[in-house]
């Protein structure tokens, strides 16, 4: 059974009194659905960007003795499973929009990025697809991104996991940060 908490990663590298609340949350989970396997959104290349050891969802389960998956593929490995890297995504935009000399140019290459990332959901939901299967016999706390819980939940549904999304749209950036990520 997989659970599932739609989430902006924000909480996964933060530490501030809102991610401290999040983590009373997935350890109340824990316990009330006696979770076997943490399963996140995240590889060690996210660790590296946001400049820390690890996440803490794998502080947590280590913590609590728990299995930790990071289900996100590696840079490295993104191609080898049909997915655009960030690095490749940027180089499309600036292919269709070379030099940047305005709003506008600006506001174009977002868009180009934007498209390319919706492209970009099935390989990867299809890579965290085949990365899990072997876990669909285990109780399995997933978190990810919002922007993934119906897209993914449908995955799991077709490949016949059972799955309840516990939450979704909650776990948003805190307001009083602005537009800091």
């Amino acid at each position: 059974m997989f659970y599932l908490i739609g989430i902006n990663h924000w909480y996964q590298y933060k530490n501030d009194e809102k991610t401290q609340e999040f983590l009373k949350y997935v350890r109340a989970i824990i316990k009330e659905k006696s979770i076997e396997v943490l399963a996140e959104e995240w590889n060690t290349d996210a660790d590296k960007l946001n400049e820390i050891t690890q996440s803490n969802l794998a502080a947590l389960a280590k913590e609590l003795n728990k299995t930790l998956l990071q289900f996100e593929a590696l840079e490295n490995q993104q191609t080898e499973f049909g997915i655009m890297t960030k690095v490749q995504m940027s180089a499309q935009a600036r292919e269709q929009v070379p030099h940047i000399q305005n709003f506008e140019d600006i506001q174009k290459k977002e868009k180009i990025i934007q498209e390319l990332r919706k492209q970009n959901l099935d390989p990867r939901e299809n890579y965290w697809l085949g990365f899990l299967k072997p876990y669909f016999d285990k109780t399995v706390l997933l978190i990810c991104g919002n922007d993934h819980i119906i897209t993914f939940g449908q995955k799991l549904k077709n490949a016949g996991a059972q799955f309840e999304v516990l939450s979704t749209g909650v776990w948003t950036l805190p307001e009083f940060y602005g537009f800091e990520i």
